[in-house]
Protein backbone atom coordinates (compact mmCIF):
# COMPACT_ATOMS: atom_id res chain seq x y z
CA UNK A 1 0.00 0.00 0.00
CA UNK A 2 1.07 3.61 -0.70
CA UNK A 3 0.37 5.77 2.15
CA UNK A 4 0.43 9.28 -0.09
CA UNK A 5 1.11 12.35 1.50
CA UNK A 6 -1.27 15.22 1.36
CA UNK A 7 -2.10 18.30 -0.86
CA UNK A 8 -2.32 21.24 0.99
CA UNK A 9 -1.81 24.99 0.41
CA UNK A 10 -2.06 25.81 3.54
CA UNK A 11 0.98 25.54 6.92
CA UNK A 12 0.90 26.85 10.10
CA UNK A 13 2.89 29.78 9.63
CA UNK A 14 0.65 31.16 7.09
CA UNK A 15 -2.41 30.48 9.26
CA UNK A 16 -0.38 31.71 12.39
CA UNK A 17 0.25 34.90 10.11
CA UNK A 18 -3.44 35.59 8.64
CA UNK A 19 -4.60 35.31 12.21
CA UNK A 20 -2.19 37.67 13.53
CA UNK A 21 -3.20 40.41 10.82
CA UNK A 22 -6.75 40.17 11.84
CA UNK A 23 -5.98 40.49 14.87
CA UNK A 24 -4.61 43.76 14.34
CA UNK A 25 -7.77 44.50 12.41
CA UNK A 26 -11.57 44.83 12.86
CA UNK A 27 -12.67 41.51 12.43
CA UNK A 28 -15.57 42.84 10.09
CA UNK A 29 -16.23 46.55 9.07
CA UNK A 30 -19.34 45.66 7.58
CA UNK A 31 -22.27 47.64 8.17
CA UNK A 32 -25.84 46.25 7.25
CA UNK A 33 -26.84 47.71 4.01
CA UNK A 34 -22.99 48.70 3.26
CA UNK A 35 -21.81 47.49 -0.04
CA UNK A 36 -18.38 47.22 0.82
CA UNK A 37 -16.33 45.86 3.99
CA UNK A 38 -13.86 43.99 5.81
CA UNK A 39 -10.14 45.52 4.92
CA UNK A 40 -9.33 41.34 4.26
CA UNK A 41 -12.20 40.85 2.29
CA UNK A 42 -11.59 44.03 0.01
CA UNK A 43 -7.62 43.49 -0.44
CA UNK A 44 -8.95 39.62 -1.63
CA UNK A 45 -11.07 40.99 -4.13
CA UNK A 46 -8.83 43.44 -5.35
CA UNK A 47 -5.77 40.21 -5.60
CA UNK A 48 -8.29 38.16 -7.68
CA UNK A 49 -9.44 40.98 -9.87
CA UNK A 50 -5.58 42.06 -11.03
CA UNK A 51 -4.95 37.98 -11.39
CA UNK A 52 -7.84 36.93 -13.57
CA UNK A 53 -8.05 40.30 -15.06
CA UNK A 54 -11.53 40.79 -13.90
CA UNK A 55 -13.15 43.72 -13.36
CA UNK A 56 -15.33 42.92 -10.64
CA UNK A 57 -14.64 39.68 -7.68
CA UNK A 58 -17.47 40.22 -5.04
CA UNK A 59 -15.85 37.65 -2.36
CA UNK A 60 -18.71 35.50 -0.37
CA UNK A 61 -18.78 32.74 2.48
CA UNK A 62 -19.17 29.71 -0.31
CA UNK A 63 -19.37 29.43 -3.98
CA UNK A 64 -22.74 27.93 -3.69
CA UNK A 65 -23.97 31.02 -2.07
CA UNK A 66 -22.26 32.83 -5.10
CA UNK A 67 -24.36 30.88 -7.36
CA UNK A 68 -27.63 31.76 -5.43
CA UNK A 69 -26.60 35.82 -5.50
CA UNK A 70 -25.67 34.85 -9.17
CA UNK A 71 -28.80 33.66 -9.76
CA UNK A 72 -30.80 35.82 -8.28
CA UNK A 73 -29.75 39.22 -9.76
CA UNK A 74 -29.90 37.38 -13.24
CA UNK A 75 -33.30 36.98 -12.74
CA UNK A 76 -34.51 33.64 -11.82
CA UNK A 77 -37.85 33.36 -10.57
CA UNK A 78 -40.25 30.82 -10.32
CA UNK A 79 -40.43 29.11 -13.74
CA UNK A 80 -37.35 30.13 -15.37
CA UNK A 81 -35.82 27.99 -17.66
CA UNK A 82 -32.15 26.85 -16.24
CA UNK A 83 -29.69 24.98 -19.39
CA UNK A 84 -27.25 23.48 -17.57
CA UNK A 85 -25.05 19.91 -17.33
CA UNK A 86 -26.71 17.27 -15.44
CA UNK A 87 -22.89 15.62 -14.46
CA UNK A 88 -21.85 18.30 -11.91
CA UNK A 89 -22.24 18.62 -8.20
CA UNK A 90 -25.80 19.38 -7.08
CA UNK A 91 -24.56 22.61 -5.69
CA UNK A 92 -24.35 23.42 -8.96
CA UNK A 93 -28.14 24.13 -9.76
CA UNK A 94 -29.99 23.54 -6.17
CA UNK A 95 -29.31 27.48 -6.23
CA UNK A 96 -31.59 27.90 -9.61
CA UNK A 97 -33.80 25.09 -7.69
CA UNK A 98 -34.07 27.17 -4.57
CA UNK A 99 -35.83 29.80 -6.17
CA UNK A 100 -38.12 27.98 -8.27
CA UNK A 101 -36.12 27.49 -11.81
CA UNK A 102 -36.99 24.61 -14.32
CA UNK A 103 -34.06 22.43 -15.66
CA UNK A 104 -33.02 21.32 -19.00
CA UNK A 105 -30.41 19.09 -18.80
CA UNK A 106 -27.65 18.96 -21.93
CA UNK A 107 -25.77 16.24 -22.82
CA UNK A 108 -22.37 16.18 -22.25
CA UNK A 109 -18.46 16.16 -24.56
CA UNK A 110 -16.97 12.59 -24.75
CA UNK A 111 -13.50 13.86 -24.40
CA UNK A 112 -13.80 16.60 -21.95
CA UNK A 113 -16.78 15.77 -19.82
CA UNK A 114 -18.40 19.30 -20.10
CA UNK A 115 -21.57 20.80 -21.61
CA UNK A 116 -22.34 20.55 -25.23
CA UNK A 117 -21.77 23.85 -26.68
CA UNK A 118 -25.08 23.84 -28.62
CA UNK A 119 -28.14 24.65 -26.90
CA UNK A 120 -31.42 26.16 -27.73
CA UNK A 121 -32.11 29.36 -25.90
CA UNK A 122 -34.64 31.83 -25.53
CA UNK A 123 -34.85 35.18 -24.01
CA UNK A 124 -35.05 34.94 -20.33
CA UNK A 125 -33.21 32.00 -20.37
CA UNK A 126 -29.97 31.05 -17.95
CA UNK A 127 -27.17 28.89 -18.98
CA UNK A 128 -25.10 27.43 -15.98
CA UNK A 129 -22.03 26.15 -17.32
CA UNK A 130 -19.82 23.98 -15.20
CA UNK A 131 -16.17 23.89 -16.22
CA UNK A 132 -15.43 20.23 -15.03
CA UNK A 133 -12.37 18.87 -13.53
CA UNK A 134 -10.06 21.66 -14.39
CA UNK A 135 -10.91 22.16 -18.41
CA UNK A 136 -13.09 25.20 -19.46
CA UNK A 137 -16.20 24.18 -21.14
CA UNK A 138 -17.25 26.01 -24.80
CA UNK A 139 -17.35 29.00 -22.64
CA UNK A 140 -16.82 31.27 -25.65
CA UNK A 141 -19.44 29.20 -28.03
CA UNK A 142 -22.16 29.39 -24.99
CA UNK A 143 -21.46 33.32 -24.60
CA UNK A 144 -22.27 34.50 -27.97
CA UNK A 145 -25.25 32.05 -27.84
CA UNK A 146 -26.57 33.97 -25.00
CA UNK A 147 -25.94 37.19 -26.30
CA UNK A 148 -27.54 36.33 -29.35
CA UNK A 149 -30.59 34.90 -27.68
CA UNK A 150 -31.20 37.50 -24.83
CA UNK A 151 -29.94 35.11 -22.19
CA UNK A 152 -27.42 34.93 -18.94
CA UNK A 153 -24.97 33.12 -18.62
CA UNK A 154 -23.38 31.97 -15.10
CA UNK A 155 -19.81 29.89 -14.93
CA UNK A 156 -19.27 27.50 -12.30
CA UNK A 157 -15.67 27.93 -12.17
CA UNK A 158 -15.45 25.90 -8.78
CA UNK A 159 -13.20 23.12 -10.18
CA UNK A 160 -11.57 25.09 -12.82
CA UNK A 161 -9.52 28.23 -11.41
CA UNK A 162 -6.62 29.48 -13.76
CA UNK A 163 -7.85 27.51 -16.29
CA UNK A 164 -7.92 29.49 -19.69
CA UNK A 165 -10.36 29.16 -23.18
CA UNK A 166 -8.68 31.56 -25.87
CA UNK A 167 -6.82 33.61 -23.39
CA UNK A 168 -8.72 34.26 -21.06
CA UNK A 169 -9.96 32.72 -17.46
CA UNK A 170 -12.58 30.57 -16.84
CA UNK A 171 -15.20 32.45 -14.78
CA UNK A 172 -14.74 35.94 -16.80
CA UNK A 173 -16.01 34.77 -19.75
CA UNK A 174 -19.94 34.58 -18.74
CA UNK A 175 -22.33 37.72 -17.28
CA UNK A 176 -20.80 36.15 -14.48
CA UNK A 177 -18.62 33.38 -13.34
CA UNK A 178 -17.92 31.49 -9.42
CA UNK A 179 -14.93 30.10 -8.66
CA UNK A 180 -14.22 28.32 -4.98
CA UNK A 181 -12.18 28.16 -2.36
CA UNK A 182 -13.68 25.26 -0.35
CA UNK A 183 -11.16 22.94 1.80
CA UNK A 184 -10.26 20.56 -1.31
CA UNK A 185 -9.52 23.02 -4.01
CA UNK A 186 -6.33 24.52 -5.60
CA UNK A 187 -6.59 26.92 -2.66
CA UNK A 188 -8.63 27.26 0.04
CA UNK A 189 -9.68 28.85 3.35
CA UNK A 190 -12.05 26.28 4.70
CA UNK A 191 -14.71 27.67 3.02
CA UNK A 192 -15.19 30.88 0.74
CA UNK A 193 -16.06 31.45 -2.84
CA UNK A 194 -16.35 34.60 -5.43
CA UNK A 195 -18.60 35.96 -7.53
CA UNK A 196 -16.86 37.71 -10.88
CA UNK A 197 -18.10 39.75 -13.45
CA UNK A 198 -17.18 42.78 -16.08
CA UNK A 199 -20.64 44.29 -15.85
CA UNK A 200 -21.07 47.26 -13.55
CA UNK A 201 -24.95 46.35 -12.95
CA UNK A 202 -24.37 43.06 -11.91
CA UNK A 203 -21.52 44.09 -9.66
CA UNK A 204 -23.75 46.22 -7.87
CA UNK A 205 -26.61 43.86 -7.18
CA UNK A 206 -24.46 41.37 -5.88
CA UNK A 207 -22.68 43.28 -3.91
CA UNK A 208 -26.12 44.57 -2.34
CA UNK A 209 -27.69 40.86 -2.42
CA UNK A 210 -24.29 39.36 -0.23
CA UNK A 211 -25.04 42.29 2.33
CA UNK A 212 -29.21 42.71 3.53
CA UNK A 213 -29.71 44.38 -0.19
CA UNK A 214 -32.91 45.53 1.61
CA UNK A 215 -31.47 47.38 3.90
CA UNK A 216 -30.62 50.34 1.43
CA UNK A 217 -32.18 48.85 -2.21
CA UNK A 218 -35.42 47.71 -1.19
CA UNK A 219 -34.90 44.28 -3.16
CA UNK A 220 -34.25 41.31 -0.64
CA UNK A 221 -30.92 40.09 0.54
CA UNK A 222 -28.71 37.76 2.43
CA UNK A 223 -25.57 37.95 4.83
CA UNK A 224 -23.36 35.97 2.43
CA UNK A 225 -20.40 37.71 3.71
CA UNK A 226 -16.86 35.84 3.59
CA UNK A 227 -15.18 36.57 6.96
CA UNK A 228 -12.13 38.63 7.65
CA UNK A 229 -10.18 35.53 8.85
CA UNK A 230 -11.17 33.14 5.80
CA UNK A 231 -10.26 36.24 3.33
CA UNK A 232 -6.85 36.92 5.04
CA UNK A 233 -6.10 32.80 4.56
CA UNK A 234 -7.11 33.28 0.92
CA UNK A 235 -4.93 36.02 0.40
CA UNK A 236 -1.87 34.85 1.38
CA UNK A 237 -2.53 31.81 -0.92
CA UNK A 238 -4.34 33.94 -4.13
CA UNK A 239 -0.76 35.90 -4.69
CA UNK A 240 0.78 32.32 -5.64
CA UNK A 241 -2.14 31.06 -7.30
CA UNK A 242 -0.33 30.30 -10.37
CA UNK A 243 2.31 28.53 -8.21
CA UNK A 244 -0.28 25.83 -6.67
CA UNK A 245 -1.78 25.53 -10.03
CA UNK A 246 1.60 24.81 -11.45
CA UNK A 247 2.15 22.21 -9.27
CA UNK A 248 -1.34 20.01 -10.22
CA UNK A 249 -0.39 20.63 -13.60
CA UNK A 250 3.21 18.58 -12.76
CA UNK A 251 1.12 16.06 -11.20
CA UNK A 252 -1.00 15.75 -13.94
CA UNK A 253 2.03 15.54 -16.15
CA UNK A 254 3.27 12.86 -13.97
CA UNK A 255 -0.03 10.86 -14.18
CA UNK A 256 0.31 11.34 -18.34
CA UNK A 257 3.49 9.54 -18.54
CA UNK A 258 2.63 6.87 -16.22
CA UNK A 259 -0.83 5.59 -18.58
CA UNK A 260 0.42 7.25 -21.80
CA UNK A 261 2.06 3.39 -22.54
CA UNK A 262 -1.72 1.68 -22.33
CA UNK A 263 -3.46 3.80 -24.38
CA UNK A 264 -5.10 0.86 -25.28
CA UNK A 265 -6.76 0.63 -22.16
CA UNK A 266 -7.44 4.02 -21.13
CA UNK A 267 -7.62 7.80 -22.01
CA UNK A 268 -6.06 10.33 -20.61
CA UNK A 269 -7.64 13.58 -20.20
CA UNK A 270 -8.00 15.80 -23.27
CA UNK A 271 -7.02 19.09 -23.77
CA UNK A 272 -8.57 21.19 -26.64
CA UNK A 273 -5.71 23.42 -28.28
CA UNK A 274 -7.48 26.53 -27.27
CA UNK A 275 -7.69 25.74 -23.51
CA UNK A 276 -5.11 25.00 -20.36
CA UNK A 277 -6.36 22.46 -17.93
CA UNK A 278 -6.02 22.99 -14.09
CA UNK A 279 -6.77 19.78 -13.06
CA UNK A 280 -8.61 19.27 -9.91
CA UNK A 281 -9.18 15.93 -10.83
CA UNK A 282 -7.39 14.02 -12.80
CA UNK A 283 -10.12 12.12 -14.95
CA UNK A 284 -9.45 8.89 -17.01
CA UNK A 285 -11.64 6.84 -19.41
CA UNK A 286 -11.02 2.67 -19.23
CA UNK A 287 -11.99 0.21 -21.48
CA UNK A 288 -12.63 -2.12 -18.61
CA UNK A 289 -12.57 -0.01 -15.65
CA UNK A 290 -14.49 -3.14 -13.43
CA UNK A 291 -11.79 -5.14 -14.07
CA UNK A 292 -8.41 -2.04 -13.80
CA UNK A 293 -9.27 0.07 -10.79
CA UNK A 294 -9.95 -2.72 -8.17
CA UNK A 295 -6.58 -3.22 -8.58
CA UNK A 296 -5.43 -0.22 -8.42
CA UNK A 297 -7.06 0.76 -5.50
CA UNK A 298 -5.64 -2.76 -3.72
CA UNK A 299 -2.51 -1.45 -4.23
CA UNK A 300 -2.86 1.83 -2.93
CA UNK A 301 -3.57 3.91 -6.08
CA UNK A 302 -6.52 6.72 -5.08
CA UNK A 303 -9.04 6.33 -7.86
CA UNK A 304 -12.68 6.22 -7.82
CA UNK A 305 -15.43 4.84 -10.33
CA UNK A 306 -17.65 7.51 -12.40
CA UNK A 307 -18.51 11.24 -10.83
CA UNK A 308 -21.99 11.76 -9.61
CA UNK A 309 -25.49 10.45 -10.12
CA UNK A 310 -26.45 12.65 -12.77
CA UNK A 311 -28.58 15.13 -11.41
CA UNK A 312 -31.73 14.34 -13.54
CA UNK A 313 -31.62 11.10 -11.62
CA UNK A 314 -32.20 13.19 -7.80
CA UNK A 315 -35.95 13.63 -6.44
CA UNK A 316 -35.04 17.18 -6.03
CA UNK A 317 -34.53 17.99 -9.89
CA UNK A 318 -36.90 15.07 -11.24
CA UNK A 319 -40.16 16.98 -10.79
CA UNK A 320 -38.43 20.27 -12.04
CA UNK A 321 -37.08 19.03 -15.40
CA UNK A 322 -39.85 19.68 -17.96
CA UNK A 323 -38.27 18.08 -21.16
CA UNK A 324 -37.31 14.01 -21.53
CA UNK A 325 -33.86 14.31 -20.96
CA UNK A 326 -31.73 12.16 -22.90
CA UNK A 327 -27.81 12.23 -22.34
CA UNK A 328 -26.78 9.23 -23.95
CA UNK A 329 -22.68 10.43 -23.42
CA UNK A 330 -23.29 11.00 -20.10
CA UNK A 331 -24.71 7.33 -19.63
CA UNK A 332 -21.73 5.81 -21.45
CA UNK A 333 -18.85 8.38 -20.07
CA UNK A 334 -19.72 7.22 -16.77
CA UNK A 335 -19.31 3.73 -17.18
CA UNK A 336 -16.15 4.48 -18.31
CA UNK A 337 -14.84 7.35 -16.11
CA UNK A 338 -12.06 7.12 -12.95
CA UNK A 339 -10.65 9.59 -11.36
CA UNK A 340 -7.75 10.93 -9.06
CA UNK A 341 -7.98 14.00 -6.77
CA UNK A 342 -5.20 15.63 -7.61
CA UNK A 343 -6.05 18.47 -4.94
CA UNK A 344 -6.03 15.58 -2.83
CA UNK A 345 -2.65 14.10 -2.86
CA UNK A 346 0.93 15.36 -3.23
CA UNK A 347 3.48 11.83 -3.56
CA UNK A 348 6.72 12.44 -2.91
CA UNK A 349 9.56 11.41 -5.08
CA UNK A 350 9.92 7.64 -3.46
CA UNK A 351 5.87 7.54 -3.72
CA UNK A 352 6.06 8.19 -7.29
CA UNK A 353 8.30 5.75 -7.75
CA UNK A 354 5.76 3.13 -6.41
CA UNK A 355 2.68 4.58 -8.30
CA UNK A 356 4.53 4.30 -11.71
CA UNK A 357 5.57 0.38 -10.88
CA UNK A 358 1.59 -0.48 -9.30
CA UNK A 359 0.45 1.13 -12.93
CA UNK A 360 2.86 -0.65 -14.71
CA UNK A 361 2.03 -4.09 -13.06
CA UNK A 362 -1.48 -3.51 -13.29
CA UNK A 363 -1.96 -2.37 -16.92
CA UNK A 364 0.94 -4.18 -18.54
CA UNK A 365 -0.11 -7.21 -16.78
CA UNK A 366 -3.56 -6.86 -18.44
CA UNK A 367 -1.80 -5.82 -21.74
CA UNK A 368 -0.13 -8.89 -21.84
CA UNK A 369 -3.20 -10.97 -21.48
CA UNK A 370 -5.42 -8.78 -24.34
CA UNK A 371 -2.43 -9.79 -26.60
CA UNK A 372 -2.55 -13.53 -25.75
CA UNK A 373 -4.85 -15.03 -28.32
CA UNK A 374 -7.14 -18.17 -27.36
CA UNK A 375 -5.92 -21.16 -28.41
CA UNK A 376 -9.10 -22.76 -30.72
CA UNK A 377 -10.04 -26.03 -29.73
CA UNK A 378 -9.53 -29.17 -31.91
CA UNK A 379 -12.70 -29.60 -33.79
CA UNK A 380 -13.72 -33.06 -33.05
CA UNK A 381 -17.82 -33.16 -34.21
CA UNK A 382 -17.25 -33.49 -37.43
CA UNK A 383 -18.82 -36.95 -38.81
CA UNK A 384 -20.26 -37.73 -35.31
CA UNK A 385 -23.83 -36.83 -35.95
CA UNK A 386 -25.53 -33.80 -33.86
CA UNK A 387 -25.78 -35.30 -29.91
Amino acid sequence: MINLAPYTPTNAGMLSQAAWRVGNNSLSGYLGGKQHGGYFCEQLERIIEEKLKVRHAIVVNSATTGLLAACAVAGCVPGSMVHSTAYTMSGTAAPAGLLGAKFQWNDIEDKTFNMDGVISLKKGDIVIATSIFGHPANLHQLRNQSDLCGAIMIEDAAQSIMAMELGRYAGTVGHMGILSFNVHKHIHGGEGGAVLTNDDGFAYLLREFRNHGELSHGSFGLNLRMTEITAAIISEQFVKVENYVASRRELAEFFNECFKPYSDQVSIPHVRETCTHSYYVYALKFKDRKKITPLLRKHGIPIYDGYVNPLYNLPAFKSRTIVSTKCPVLERVDKELAFIEICGINPIQAQRIQIREVIDEVLGSNQNERKILPVREKDTSEGQGAI
